[in-house]
């Protein structure tokens, strides 16, 4: 069985604006930190998703 960094180095990245075109998710609403990884507004979480673990 692979261990969790195996399956990791495995995955292939992708850019996030292509994760966030495919989400529908507007490229000006984005704030990048690099190529694979962005700050999204509030605007975008739903609350009745979020669970609190306490």
């Amino acid at each position: 069985m692979a261990s969790d960094i195996e399956i990791a180095r495995q995955a292939g990245i992708k850019p996030i604006s292509e994760i966030a075109e495919k989400l529908g998710i507007p490229f000006d609403d984005l704030e990048l930190y690099g190529k694979y990884k962005a700050k999204l507004p509030l605007k975008f979480i739903d609350p009745e998703k979020i669970t609190i673990m306490w």
